[in-house]
């Protein structure tokens, strides 16, 4: 004989069913949201680094400064560089490239100059003179003892940063530019104060969103004064 059971729920269990179901299910999806806003901000900053990084490296490949209204025009501050309207996704970007320190030089003597990672390299003609830039070398000298007039020194860095020093010296006889090809920021010219052929500049790429800072890029770069 077959018994059947038609008691129902009652209230008060369909309510410790609903509490406990509630325990359970709200710390998910708190989880589930924190998840997704972390994934949103991770997308708009990696799309951030993107569009910044894009504009730096565009910038770095010129050799000169594009001042035309279709490159980097003044800004009106002694600046260069523009703003653009939000795309279709909110997102603007502010690019300001402004002039570094000026390769002034200074009459110092050699041995006013820091000690060096590695000997001296010497320039004597006007081929271009490559060197790699080997990792952890902070500081290095350069002299340039070309031994006639108005000639030009090239020098090109392989594997260096803009966070490397370079200090140049000069043939006090004889009146010598010279170009650095390559990250650098050069500290010193020794024995003459003429300038080179190059200016350091700094660059700095703003992204928002919306109104909102999203990320700021920073870099230098150097760009030929009197090109060949």
């Amino acid at each position: 004989m077959r018994i059947r059971n038609n008691k129902g729920l009652t209230l008060v269990e369909i309510l410790i069913t609903l509490a406990v179901l509630g325990i359970v299910i709200m710390p998910l999806m708190s989880m589930f949201f924190t998840s997704q806003k972390m994934n949103n901000e991770s997308e708009m900053k990696y799309r951030a680094i993107q569009f910044a990084q894009e504009e730096l490296e565009s910038i770095k490949a010129m050799k000169i400064l594009n001042t035309e209204d279709d490159g980097y025009p003044p800004r009106g501050d002694g600046s260069y560089g523009y703003v653009t309207s939000p795309d279709s996704e909110g997102y603007t970007i502010d690019v300001r490239i402004e002039k570094g320190a000026e390769y002034e030089g200074s009459d110092i003597e050699p041995a006013g100059i820091p000690v060096f990672d590695r000997p001296i390299y010497i320039i004597t003609d006007e081929d271009e003179l490559e060197i790699d830039i080997a990792p952890g070398i902070e500081k290095i000298g350069i002299e340039i003892a070309i031994p006639y007039d108005n000639a030009k020194a090239k020098i090109r860095l392989v594997n260096s940063d803009e966070n490397l020093k370079v200090y140049i010296f000069k043939n006090k006889e004889h009146i010598n530019s010279y170009k650095i090809m390559g990250d650098a920021t050069v500290i010193e010219v020794a024995e003459n104060s003429a300038k080179p052929d190059n200016q350091l500049y700094d660059i700095t790429v703003t992204v928002e969103k919306d109104g909102s800072l999203i990320d700021i890029i920073r870099g230098t770069t150097v760009f030929e004064i009197n090109p060949d």
